[in-house]
């Protein structure tokens, strides 16, 4: 309900000035309120600001994605370069490559090739495609000025026609004009095109492509008026080659032998390879959309492709070596008949890989396998004996060291600083009327530093702190050493956990004990392998026990900045506390409870100054009242006692 404000009309004062002074004395619980929530909202911050950094470092270091910098992997600390050298020449061999792994020796080895691996394959014993010939008999000779347009591997020439009086001298001439349009080397032996009749006396033209890896088509003239296609009864884009893009009932007659179909509405095709399930295909599927089919099947396991160059099918197995052969299963159709005999007959069997490593004979059916932790990529046959020397990268391993220890350096000196960081109870939030007063720039420098301080002497902080520097500074299980012994070690206790490399130590350590270095920072616990928020206080301690120092540091960072929950329901300590944008915790963290459990507080506080404002205004208009009533007596009778003394 709005309060009646009269304000001053009777008695002078200025009560708008004098409510505001008694309303501002009662507002101090509610300032202290706005300046706690806006603390609490600042010190959020600052906790995110931590995680972030955290999360950054984590994503960074200790990310199986990031391969060349996950300091969680042994491979990280084991970079072996290779050389490969013919024994006999001393000419570095491309015949092999290889890849090592974190449990590679590093030792040299030997390798002589004899024999690369092999698939099984069957293909076409002949070109499958019709020659390009007429539908029909040819019936009008009477060509004059009718055009032929031919592509040829790509080229297109026109040949013009004229009137002839029979077949032979129709033939004669477009033979000789072939020959001018496409110059001197297409010949007898090198891809001529050559007209005749499909037999004797048959009236049809046929166009006959020497070299069987040329690819010829019949192009479009001009229909309305020059095209001598339809004269000669063959149509527009026929070609001595097959379209993979027509359907199947299309192509059924530009194979040489015809393609035949079956099954119940005479359309289809059926067969299985290898034991696949059976597949089925009709008039109306494309010849590439059958060859994805087939090619996708996993039981069939194989690789079918058409080849325009050479006019045949190949099946190839997608499993090299012996035993991997290709058995073809027709039981609707003739698609493989079709194919110029593509079938269990006419295929080659594949062979194991044969190679000699370090004097010992092995088979295998992949040019790509892995001996004794040496990955083995064969390309090719060798005549000599190769030798593989191999050697640690120490350079590339310290500096992957020395990177992860100085971004290590940099956040244990960020949490550091914000837990000694001095705190100022004389700078306090700002309250509106003092933001009024201020500039900007002011209110900038005046925030930074009541930002200042708000994690000072942090529990949580420094609690992982203390953990960080436990982790770096104890004993690896499993006999692996400590930091220390490679040539990492604290400065000193004002440094608070920083560390310091000692680069000679160091490179020896990772040259002369690679392993030893890899144990100490990514050694992984055999009992417990995997970070579980469910594990129990026992089974981290083994865990701990057992990992390296890069591994303890993630779980560290794990308990602090985790978005999943232990066995009592908690999320990390920092996102329990302040929380991450993104998250539930976002609002479900203590720093947020507090905030608006304030600013329900502060919601009172407004409601009850504004009823203590309304209460003022009510005395003082009452008071207006009063003053007004007693100024209008007193002019009353004044007036009286003035009119009696003049009668």
């Amino acid at each position: 309900m709005a309060t009646n404000r009269i304000t001053g009309l009777a008695t002078g004062m200025d009560t708008e000035s004098i409510v505001k002074g008694l309303i501002d004395a009662e507002k101090s619980p509610m300032i202290k309120l706005k300046q706690k929530s806006q603390v609490a909202t600042w010190s959020m911050e600052a906790y995110r600001e931590i995680t972030s950094k955290m999360t950054t470092f984590k994503n960074d270091y200790m990310n199986v994605l990031n391969q060349t910098s996950n300091m969680l992997s042994k491979s990280s600390y084991k970079s072996i370069t290779s050389t490969l050298t013919d024994k006999i020449t001393g000419v570095t061999s491309n015949a092999v490559s290889i890849t090592t792994n974190a449990e590679t020796s590093v030792t040299n080895h030997t390798i002589k090739i004899d024999r690369l691996a092999t698939a099984a394959i069957a293909e076409s014993t002949d070109g499958v495609t019709k020659d390009v010939q007429s539908s029909a008999v040819i019936a009008d000779f009477n060509l004059d000025g009718k055009q032929l347009k031919i592509s040829l591997d790509g080229t297109q020439k026109t040949i013009t026609l004229s009137n002839y009086a029979d077949m032979d001298a129709l033939i004669l001439d477009v033979n000789s004009k072939i020959k001018t349009a496409f110059g001197k080397g297409i010949d007898d032996i090198n891809g001529k095109i050559t007209a005749a009749e499909t037999s004797v006396g048959s009236g049809k033209l046929q166009f006959t492509v020497g070299n069987g890896a040329s690819v010829m088509v019949l192009q479009t003239a001009d229909v309305t008026a020059n095209d001598a296609l339809s004269s000669l009864n063959l149509t527009t884009g026929d070609s001595n080659r097959l379209n993979t893009s027509a359907k199947l009932g299309d192509l059924k007659t530009k194979f040489n032998t015809e393609l035949t179909f079956g099954g119940v509405d005479s359309d289809e095709l059926r067969f299985k390879i290898n034991g696949s399930d059976e597949f089925v295909f009709d008039t109306d599927t494309t010849l590439s959309e059958m060859m994805s089919e087939i090619n996708s099947d996993t039981k069939a396991n194989v690789i079918m492709k058409y080849d325009e160059v050479n006019d045949k099918f190949t099946i190839e197995a997608k499993t090299k070596g012996a035993g991997a052969n290709i058995i073809i299963d027709q039981t609707i159709g003739g698609f493989f008949s079709a194919t110029s005999n593509i079938a269990a007959t006419s295929y080659s069997n594949g062979v194991d890989a044969k190679v000699t490593i370090d004097g010992q004979e092995i088979l295998r059916n992949s040019n790509e396998f892995t001996v004794n932790n040496v990955s083995y990529k064969l390309k090719g046959i060798t005549t000599n004996t190769i030798d593989i020397n191999m050697n640690i990268d120490a350079d590339k391993v310290f500096e992957n060291i020395k990177t992860f220890i100085s971004k290590y350096n940099e956040l244990i000196d960020n949490v550091n600083s914000k837990i000694s960081e001095a705190y100022d109870r004389s700078f306090q939030p700002l309250t509106d009327d003092e933001r009024e007063a201020m500039s900007d720039d002011d209110i900038v420098m005046w925030e930074k530093k009541a930002k200042t301080g708000l994690l000072r002497n942090d529990n949580i902080l420094k609690t992982m702190v203390y953990k960080m520097r436990t982790a770096m500074a104890e004993a690896v299980g499993g006999g692996s050493g400590m930091l220390s012994s490679i040539g990492i070690s604290t400065i000193g206790y004002e440094d608070k956990g920083k560390l310091v490399i000692n680069e000679n130590k160091l490179k020896e350590a990772i040259t002369s004990n690679p392993d030893k270095v890899a144990d100490i920072f990514a050694r992984k616990s055999e009992t417990h392998p995997a970070y579980k928020r469910t594990l129990t206080a026992d089974e981290r301690k083994i865990r701990y026990e057992e990992e390296g120092i890069a591994n303890r540091l993630f779980d560290i960072l794990e308990d602090n900045m985790s978005t999943y929950r232990d066995a009592n329901g908690k999320k990390g300590f920092l996102v329990e506390k302040a929380g991450i944008v993104g998250d539930s915790s976002e609002a479900t963290n203590v720093l947020t409870k507090q905030i608006i459990e304030y600013e329900l507080d502060i919601e009172d506080w407004e409601d009850k100054l504004a009823d203590k404002e309304d209460s003022y205004y009510a005395k003082y208009a009452a008071l207006e009242v009063a003053i007004q009533k007693m100024n209008s007596q007193s002019s009353y009778i004044s007036n009286m006692l003035g009119g009696s003394s003049g009668s």
